[in-house]
């Protein structure tokens, strides 16, 4: 017969777990605990303008293959 081995934990490893969520909870306690969404990062200048012409695209039946109104020109479909 075979035998399972057991994983045996360390408390090095309990120690890394805990410093890791400590961490996720420090940066991130606005999102986490006062429902604060970052709008004033990357949403408004970056991923709406690219899905607003991903959606434009589709509704007149073309590849989105490049944006020609983003940044002098974007890879429209390698970015989705």
């Amino acid at each position: 017969m075979l035998k399972r081995s057991c994983v045996v934990s360390k408390p090095v490893d309990h120690l890394g777990l805990l410093a890791l969520v400590a961490m996720i909870l420090w940066f991130c306690e606005a999102i986490i605990f006062r429902d604060q969404v970052p709008l004033f990062r990357d949403l408004g200048p970056y991923f709406y303008p690219l899905r607003f012409s991903l959606a434009q695209s589709l509704i007149s039946r073309e590849m989105p293959l490049w944006d020609r109104h983003f940044a002098q020109g974007f890879p429209l479909l390698a970015a989705l």
